[in-house]
């Protein structure tokens, strides 16, 4: 595969990411990057937003969200969106690193898929039993670095 994106950290000590090249993406819907990151002790990323919605869940660790003005506390289980104007900052407790998932959606459809699902960019949700959407996210990764015509739309 080519060099990674730019907006990929590089204060990670473990990842699984994957990319779709802009020539494989469907305008309407699809899937642009995701992965899995466990961050670095000194894992901080702040950013003005992001040009396509992005949805990240911590997995394990804790940490610090700042999100549209908002400061939240990251624990398993959080769920957060941000995109375009959107501005964020995450950062880790050094004593309990953040082992996070993204994706990354991309399309006229995004923010409406993102809107149903209860998900809009700037939001935050922390569910009970993280387990389905990790499972659910690990097929993400595996779809997004397989060879398939179509993983984009996975």
């Amino acid at each position: 595969m080519a060099t990674e994106p730019p907006y990929f950290s590089t204060k990670v000590v473990a990842t699984r990411r994957f990319w779709i090249p802009d020539h494989e993406l469907d305008p309407r819907l699809g899937v642009l990057s995701g992965g899995f990151e466990q961050v670095a002790r000194d894992y901080a990323i702040e950013r003005d937003g992001f040009p396509s919605p992005l949805v990240e869940m911590v997995a394990g660790g804790e940490g610090v969200l700042e999100l549209a003005g908002r400061t939240y506390r990251l624990v398993p289980g959080t769920l957060f969106a941000y995109g375009p104007g959107i501005p964020v900052r995450v950062t880790t407790d050094p004593r309990a690193v953040l082992r996070k998932y993204f994706l990354t959606i991309h399309g006229r459809e995004a923010s409406r898929l993102l809107a149903t699902a209860h998900l809009s960019p700037g939001s935050v949700a922390v569910v009970a039993d993280p387990l389905p959407i990790i499972d659910i996210l690990e097929q993400a990764i595996r779809w997004g670095e397989s060879n398939a015509a179509n993983r984009s739309q996975a």
